[in-house]
């Protein structure tokens, strides 16, 4: 989808960190800029009674800071 729009074959919608790029070079154009797009959920899924590797632990700490906390229910 980012590749055809930007070949202007018609618009997309995705992470701004994937899109700013492209908009900073002029490639594409934020068209509805007030527009904020539907949540969508993430997962991190690992096996229960394993302490998860450090890889792991730091990987979601990172996304924890990246896109903060939620209800982990």
């Amino acid at each position: 989808m980012l590749h055809a729009s930007i070949a202007g074959y018609g618009i997309t919608l995705g992470p701004e960190s994937a899109l700013n790029a492209e908009i900073t070079a002029g490639r594409l154009v934020q068209v509805l800029p007030d527009h904020k797009g539907p949540a969508r959920p993430m997962h991190v899924i690992y096996p229960v009674g394993h302490r998860p590797p450090a890889k792991l632990q730091r990987f979601v700490e990172a996304l924890l800071d990246e896109f903060g906390k939620v209800d982990a229910g």
